[in-house]
C-alpha cells in the first residue's frame, strides 16, 4: 500500500512539473547578454560561447541585434529587420 501510494505521488508530481519547464508560447528575441544569461546552461551554447562572441563582434559591432535560439542548434540573429541564421555545432 505504501509503495503504491509513493509511486502514484511521484508519478503525478513528475507529470505536473512539465508545466514549469515548457517554453513560452510567443518567445521574443533577446539582446546578446540576456540571451547568454538565459541559455547558459544549454550544452550547445556552452560549447559555442567563443563562436557566439565572435559572431556578436563581427555582426553586431555597430548595430542593435536580437538573438533567438530556434531549435537546439539553429541561432537566428535579427539585425535591422533582417534575419541571419547560424547553425551551431556540438563539437568544435
Amino acid at each position: 500500500m505504501l509503495k503504491t501510494t509513493l509511486f502514484l505521488l511521484i508519478f503525478t508530481l513528475n507529470s505536473h512539473s512539465a508545466i514549469f519547464r515548457m517554453p513560452p508560447e510567443n518567445p521574443i528575441p533577446e539582446s546578446f547578454d540576456q540571451f547568454i544569461f538565459d541559455n547558459s546552461l544549454k550544452t550547445i551554447i556552452f560549447l559555442n560561447l567563443k563562436k557566439l562572441k565572435e559572431i556578436d563582434k563581427m555582426e553586431c559591432s555597430n548595430a542593435d541585434c536580437k538573438y533567438f535560439l530556434v531549435s537546439p542548434n539553429i541561432l537566428e540573429i535579427y539585425k535591422n529587420g533582417e534575419k541571419i541564421s547560424y547553425i551551431l555545432k556540438l563539437k568544435n
